[in-house]
């Protein structure tokens, strides 16, 4: 089973598809599948996301939304901006096609059991 996660994008200037950088811009919302430990922290591959230009506004500043999909029994890292200028980091993983925020004690711990 997966789960939805939906962001918006801030100062989106219509680009097809998320990437970490944008017209020069880094992008403040990203997800990365956690694949294991590496050195002092996560190895993590990045996921692709789809955008959603339904509720754009004209000039593509706010309303643009993408879309990720995670699998059950996989860990992610998210970097979510929430506003203009502030953004919000946390774990989390897809069970029964819910998105379940995880202490980043128990990333570890479920990294460590498998």
């Amino acid at each position: 089973m997966s789960a939805l996660l939906q962001m918006e994008l801030f100062q989106n200037r219509y680009s097809s598809s998320p990437k970490i950088r944008v017209a020069g811009q880094e992008l403040k919302t990203w997800v990365a599948e956690i694949t294991g430990i590496s050195g002092g922290g996560f190895a993590k591959k990045m996921l692709k996301g789809f955008c959603d230009f339904t509720n754009a506004n004209s000039v593509g500043s706010r309303g643009i939304t993408v879309n990720y999909i995670l699998q059950d029994g996989k860990l992610y890292e998210v970097e979510q901006q929430t506003g203009w200028s502030r953004c919000r980091h946390y774990f989390c993983k897809a069970e029964k096609g819910e998105v379940v925020e995880i202490e980043p004690k128990e990333a570890i711990q479920c990294l460590s059991e498998a």
